[in-house]
């Protein structure tokens, strides 16, 4: 493999168990890290073990972890006469607003719904509406079928996943339809852009992968765990 960078690639290809003996110790730093952020820093300091997303911030904090130990383009890449440029262009720009406007209007549009048949009475749709997060995460995750045909599709997760959390989060406390989309569509475009932003930091001209994704959804979480509780209240 030329580069780190290569996450498409099924490492199955090289025969090679010393890959997957590395990828076994990291996934094990994995469970550590978790551990440490949710039980030990969550539960001890913050008082509150779901403070974020901790395994989305385990995605990333690993990904930091391994370009630090066996990275050798250095923490933002090489730049050797280039122009390192961390913003979207107008059209990108215009273009993830639309995409997080769209995607987490439809999920909370659906969001609500599903919340107002739960307070109707209907124990499948509150189920639904309660988990909402994870099933739009598992809708996102339809994408990356098309990561290994090398087609360029968007990653949606890091949109509709937060979206879906704060429209949730707002409509448990409100029963505000309106408000809570429109909170779900705000964090929508947040969670396009801040990706987008990720990926050109940390991912231009390197040798290891950190997933921006995963970067974008721990910040937006720590919003919807953290601090919209305290607003709402």
């Amino acid at each position: 493999m030329e580069s780190g960078a290569d996450i498409i690639t099924p490492l199955c290809k090289y025969n090679d168990g010393a890959a997957l003996l590395v990828g076994g110790v990291f996934g094990v730093f994995g469970y550590l890290i978790e551990f440490v952020i949710s039980d030990l820093f969550g539960v001890n300091v913050l008082n509150l073990a779901g403070w974020t997303d901790t395994v989305a911030i385990t995605v990333f904090l690993n990904g930091l972890l391994t370009r630090l130990t066996l990275g050798t383009s250095g923490f933002f890449g090489k730049w050797e006469g280039e122009k390192h440029v961390f913003l979207p262009d107008k059209n990108r720009f215009t273009f993830l607003l639309v995409l997080g406007a769209g995607s987490s209007l439809l999920v909370g549009c659906i969001t609500v719904a599903l919340g107002q048949m739960g307070l109707d009475g209907s124990q499948e749709a509150m189920y639904l509406f309660n988990n909402m997060g994870s099933f739009a995460f598992g809708i996102a995750a339809i994408c990356f079928l098309w990561l290994p045909m090398k087609l360029p599709m968007e990653n949606l997760h890091q949109i509709i996943l937060p979206a879906a959390t704060t429209v949730l989060t707002v409509f448990a406390v409100t029963q505000n339809a309106v408000l809570s989309i429109i909170g779900g569509v705000i964090i929508g475009m947040i969670g396009a852009v801040l990706c987008d932003i990720a990926a050109r930091t940390f991912n231009t001209n390197t040798d290891s992968h950190i997933d921006p994704p995963a970067f974008t959804i721990a910040v937006l979480q720590i919003f919807n765990f953290s601090i919209l509780p305290m607003l709402l209240a």
